[in-house]
């Protein structure tokens, strides 16, 4: 299924972090934005890879 709780709380958690950097941003953290900013694609790697690990139509395909 599509809109599991899931993928509410990853969708969820991704818009959290980009908040949190536009926020570190209009407050002058620079750090902290560009520590956000790295791990948002490393972040979306990583689940990009354990999804397709886990997903059952690799496994078909496999």
């Amino acid at each position: 299924m599509l809109f599991t709780p899931v993928f509410f709380i990853g969708a969820g958690s991704i818009m959290t972090i980009a908040m949190l950097d536009k926020l570190a941003e209009a407050h002058g953290w620079e750090s902290l934005s560009f520590a956000l900013k790295l791990a948002l694609p490393i972040a979306g790697i990583v689940a990009a890879a354990l999804f397709l690990d886990s997903s059952a139509v690799m496994r078909f395909l496999r």
